[in-house]
């Protein structure tokens, strides 16, 4: 097998806007890290596309996520996470940018709450922001964002998923090959789960292959597990947020 860097044009789909891409945060997007712990690019720009719609909506009321000013307001976390200024500002989008039908209807619903609940006294503080702050023309729904990246790597630095030890890179063997679970027949995903498990969490296995010279994992996308391997695109998962480089951002593209 032929090992090259891997494309520039590696890109990642989301309902929020990035500066840096941060480990830190995974979790809070979409899925369960089914192909490990990490960050999570695509090769194919179609697949970013997918999932930046579909972590995106354009129906208001299924909207992932909402932008006041620069900032993006996610819709999918508990409502005492945000700040009284974010929940107006939803109050507001959810009502079609119409201030005043927000206002009115948040009082309505006002009168219906016990005084001493927790709801009444957040929606009282939301009501106060609705009545004393300007949202005109400053909240719209997030369509989503795409960005292009470098990643630092070479394919041959990456665990492949559904491939044997046995076919990985020399780099990738000669990392794993002292491992108590090497087993020269078993697949990549298979080595990764028991890893996993013996340290505890994917969080640790993929921090242990980062340690080992192993920067992340690959994988065919969706698109393209059926067609012959010279067609392939595939989707990277990356260990370590400083191997990620945002060459270019996009605003409701593709």
């Amino acid at each position: 097998m032929k090992y090259t860097e891997i494309s520039e044009d590696a890109f990642h789909g989301s309902p929020y806007r990035i500066t840096k891409f941060l480990t830190n945060k995974i979790g809070t997007g979409e899925g369960a890290q089914a192909f490990g712990w990490g960050l999570y690019f695509a090769g194919n720009v179609d697949v970013a596309a997918f999932y930046r719609d579909k972590l995106s909506s354009k129906d208001r009321m299924e909207a992932k996520a909402v932008m006041l000013d620069d900032k993006t307001i996610s819709t999918q976390v508990p409502l005492n996470s945000l700040s009284p200024t974010e929940r107006a500002a939803l109050e507001v989008f959810y009502n079609y940018g119409d201030q005043k039908a927000a206002t009115d209807e948040l009082e309505n619903s006002i009168r219906m709450l016990k005084k001493d609940s927790l709801v009444y006294h957040m929606d009282m503080e939301t009501l106060d922001v609705l009545k004393n702050t300007d949202f005109t023309n400053r909240v719209r729904p997030v369509y989503g964002f795409a960005y292009e990246v470098k990643l630092n790597m070479t394919i041959d630095q990456m665990l492949s998923w559904y491939e044997k030890l046995s076919d990985q890179s020399n780099i990738v063997r000669q990392a794993l090959q002292d491992h108590q679970y090497y087993d020269s027949d078993i697949y990549g995903k298979s080595f990764y789960s028991l890893l996993s498990k013996s340290l505890g969490s994917k969080e640790l296995a993929s921090k242990w292959l980062l340690s080992r010279g192993i920067k992340g994992i690959y994988y065919p996308d969706q698109f393209s597990r059926d067609i012959p391997a010279e067609d392939k695109t595939y989707n990277y998962v990356v260990f370590d947020d400083d191997d990620v480089i945002i060459t270019k951002s996009y605003n409701d593209l593709i």
